[in-house]
């Protein structure tokens, strides 16, 4: 398997344990590592093709000026998703750079990535969850994956990235302090077995469907490239039976499986 299979099954899999549909297709549909050209490029144009009704829907519903912040942010996602599926951690090794575009490689993971920009914007005119509450699955756009679930003073996150085109991975999870719209989350810093640790904090801000998420001294959890950082919109809610998950991985330190 090679890399980019590895990087985006992590999060891929994530996702759908937490929101699976509610009619499953009887076969599931080929992985970008498995599927065939013609897969790969049918995959494509389906995805481009939700892409642009979902945009159509944007155009619509959003003012003129979150508009006009959208489209720029648009097209540097744009650029994001060819950087991320005409990386070498993508492709077969030998392709020739001016006819990357015309891959399988290529054209499974820009649909991927496709099929999750059209839930990110989406969300962006209908927040999924409940007003003023955390929880939800949480992304970014360019990676990042959030999940949050609350309890009382307590805030239970799992945070997974997939980062640039040589797919740099970063996992971080356990119980912040809630105090909304707040929360802080500390690792505790040094331990026994690594007693010059520097001690990492996360924090979280809500703001209505979207948060921002601050990490300092982060690099214990992730690889030289990634990051936890960033702007995350809620793209879906979170059942009860996934909450209950969430809270119980989160407490081990761990991401629901």
């Amino acid at each position: 398997m090679k890399l980019n299979a590895i990087a985006i099954t992590l999060i891929l899999s994530c996702i759908h344990a937490f929101a699976e549909p509610a009619t499953k297709p009887i076969l599931p549909e080929p992985s970008p590592e498995s599927q065939t050209k013609e897969q790969a490029l049918a995959a494509f144009r389906k995805a481009d093709k939700e892409l642009n009704e979902v945009w159509a829907e944007v155009k619509k519903a959003a003012g003129p000026s979150v508009f006009k912040s959208l489209q720029e942010d648009q097209q540097g996602w744009i650029e994001h998703r060819d950087h991320i599926a005409t990386g070498l951690g993508n492709l077969a090794p030998g392709t020739d750079p001016a006819k990357a575009k015309d891959t399988k490689e290529y054209l499974g993971l820009a649909a991927e990535l496709m099929t999750e920009r059209a839930e990110y914007l989406r969300a962006k005119i209908k927040d999924p969850g409940e007003a003023g509450s955390p929880d939800g699955v949480w992304r970014d756009s360019v990676g990042g994956l959030l999940l949050l679930a609350q309890h009382d003073s307590k805030l239970y996150m799992a945070c997974k990235v997939v980062r640039g085109p040589t797919f740099h991975l970063g996992e971080i999870a356990g119980v912040a302090k809630w105090n909304k719209p707040l929360a802080f989350y500390t690792d505790g810093g040094p331990t026994k077995d690594d007693p010059d640790k520097r001690e990492t904090w996360i924090f979280i801000s809500l703001a209505g469907s979207t948060l921002t998420l601050d990490g300092a001294n982060t690099q214990y959890y992730h690889g030289v490239r990634a990051f936890f950082d960033g702007t995350y919109t809620r793209t879906r809610a979170l059942s009860a039976d996934d909450k209950k998950k969430l809270i119980k991985a989160a407490t081990k330190g761990e991401f629901p499986e």
